[in-house]
């Protein structure tokens, strides 16, 4: 049988080519796929999504992955069949071309507590925060700006700030002293404080610090008492119940269960929440139907079932608008929104997420059920 042909006689494609370098796979990998096969699958759109997409797209057979891309001859990422529509390397990868040290897509195992320094710390800490991040991607710029890629005025975008904006002054004549922001330091939650600095009213800001926050999110504190004046109120756990959580359950318990992931957050979330909303009649959140499909029924004002007003005033708003308001008015947002991630949480909780993934995609990825925490499950 001659060389480069199979048993009929035919020549093999791709065999007829000697490369110039040849490169020996590790054993068990998988090969790369051939670049003269890519004409065999017209029905994928190669061209890179620049904002991910909402909940109810749902790509292809890309729920279930091992969480590591998997490499395959040549060092490229080897496909799993057609059905492997994401980018890697160019949605998570800080850099395009040349691989720096430590960068690439977050993985769970980088991202165990204990194994990142101070930011790994197990209880509440006093943290600087103009710490600089441990993150594999804090050493090296964004792959884009999140402003360039989404930010898009729409037609209804000022009618939408005007109707937010009432929705706000209402709140603060209903409800007065009792009315607070619980703010996760994303970009919605900083769109909602810039609001409630527009309309000049007295309403409390608090949020969150669980203990594993990143050093990017709790940057924006200071930012927010320079930009606004507000003196944001943090609420953190108790330090005695996690330090028995951690020594019972191990530090990676959210990865062994959905039931210890949720210990976790109630443990780290849900405890100091009840603190900050005790004696409060209202509480305002930063929340969005286009979030998840789990949100996609969020009201204006509605009941949290725990007898307070849940008032979430840009409910209606899409990713775009969001963007296009931070463009607009210069609100200072968290740099890990330029890294791909559209929902941020606690650090080990959070990664990028990849080519049309749905918005909270990075959000304890290894689970296959709704991307909740409990801050907002409804009763």
């Amino acid at each position: 049988m001659a060389c480069g042909q199979g048993p009929l006689g035919l020549r093999r494609p791709g065999r007829h080519r000697v490369p110039q370098r040849r490169r020996h796979p590790r054993a068990g990998a998988r090969p790369a796929p051939h670049r003269h096969g890519r004409a065999r699958l017209p029905e994928v759109d190669r061209r890179p999504r620049l904002q991910p997409s909402p909940s109810a797209a749902h790509p292809p057979e890309v729920q279930g992955r091992h969480p590591r891309p998997r490499r395959g001859a040549g060092g490229h990422d080897a496909a799993a069949g057609p059905h492997r529509l994401r980018r890697g390397r160019h949605a998570r990868r800080p850099v395009p071309g040349r691989r720096a040290e430590g960068a690439g897509p977050v993985q769970p195992g980088r991202l165990l507590p204990g194994r990142r320094g101070r930011d790994a710390a197990v209880v509440p800490e006093e943290r600087s925060v103009s710490e600089v991040s441990s993150l594999p991607w804090a050493a090296t710029p964004a792959v884009g700006h999140a402003i360039g890629l989404y930010a898009k005025w729409t037609p209804a975008l000022d009618a939408k700030i005007e109707a937010a904006l009432q929705r706000l002054r209402d709140a603060s004549i209903e409800h007065g002293d009792g009315l607070v922001q619980s703010s996760s330091l994303g970009v919605e939650d900083m769109v909602v404080t810039d609001l409630i600095s527009r309309t000049g009213l007295p309403v409390h800001i608090s949020t969150l610090d669980t203990g594993k926050l990143h050093a990017e999110t709790l940057g924006l504190l200071p930012q927010i008492k320079a930009r606004y004046g507000f003196d944001v109120e943090v609420f953190t756990p108790v330090a005695d119940a996690v330090i028995q959580f951690v020594r019972k359950e191990g530090e990676d318990a959210m990865y062994k269960s959905i039931e210890l992931r949720k210990a976790c957050c109630g443990l780290r979330k849900m405890e100091p929440l009840g603190r900050m909303l005790k004696g409060r009649s209202a509480w305002i959140t930063g929340l969005r139907r286009e979030q998840s499909g789990a949100r996609g029924d969020v009201a204006f004002d509605e009941d949290d079932g725990n007898g307070r007003r849940k008032i979430s005033p840009i409910a209606d708003w899409t990713w775009a608008e969001v963007w296009a308001y931070v463009e607009k008015y210069a609100v200072p947002y968290n740099p890990l929104h330029d890294q791909f991630m559209p929902s941020i949480g606690c650090a080990p909780c959070t990664r990028a997420i990849a080519v049309g993934e749905d918005f909270r995609a990075g959000r304890w990825w290894w689970e296959d059920s709704t991307k909740e925490c409990g801050l907002h499950a409804k009763s």
